[in-house]
C-alpha cells in the first residue's frame, strides 16, 4: 500500500530480500578468514547502512527497491552468526554454548522491541519514515563493534604478569 504496487511485486522483494539473506550467510565463510572477522562486519554494516538510505532515496522505483533489498539481505546475512562467531573468538576461556544461549536470550527481546519500534513509527509517521531505523542500527551495530576492537587492542596492551 505505501509503494502503490501489486501484492505480487511485495513477494518479489521479500524474494529478493531472501535470496540475499542466504547469500550473506554463506558467502563471506569463503570470502574472510577468521582473523579479519570485525573488519567483515565493520564493512557489511557501514554497506548496509548505506543501502538503508538509498532504500529511502529509491522510493519511486519499485525495481530499485528490490536490489536494495537484495542488497540489504546480503549485508544483514552474515550479521548474527559471525557476530555470534566473534564473541566465541574474543570470550574464548569461556563455554561457547553459554554465549551462544546468553546472545539468543537478548536477541529475542531486541528484536521484538525494535520490530515494535518500526511498526508504531510506521503508524505514526508512514513506512518510509520508519525504514530510517535500519541505517539507524546498523550504525549503532557499527558503533558497538568498534568499542569491541578497541577493548581488544587496549587489552592486548595490557603487561603480562
Amino acid at each position: 500500500l505505501e509503494f502503490a504496487d501489486s501484492a505480487f511485486m511485495s513477494g518479489l522483494g521479500s524474494a529478493m530480500f531472501s535470496i540475499g539473506m542466504i547469500a550473506g550467510r554463506l558467502g563471506p565463510a569463503f570470502v574472510f578468514p577468521q582473523k579479519h572477522l570485525d573488519r567483515m562486519l565493520l564493512t557489511v554494516a557501514f554497506a548496509g547502512a548505506v543501502v538503508g538510505l538509498a532504500i529511502i532515496l529509491a522510493c519511486h522505483s519499485y525495481w530499485l527497491i528490490c536490489v536494495a533489498l537484495f542488497f540489504i539481505g546480503l549485508f544483514s546475512g552474515p550479521l548474527w552468526p559471525s557476530s555470534q562467531s566473534l564473541c566465541c573468538d574474543e570470550l574464548n576461556e569461556l563455554d561457547s554454548n553459554i554465549i551462544f544461549i546468553v546472545l539468543s536470550c537478548a536477541g529475542i527481546p531486541g528484536a521484538s522491541i525494535f520490530t515494535w519500534i518500526v511498526g508504531a513509527t510506521a503508524d505514526i509517521a508512514g513506512l518510509r519514515l520508519a525504514m530510517l531505523w535500519t541505517p539507524i542500527c546498523y550504525g549503532i551495530y557499527i558503533v558497538l563493534i568498534r568499542l569491541a576492537m578497541r577493548r581488544k587492542a587496549d587489552w592486548g596492551n595490557l603487561p603480562v604478569r
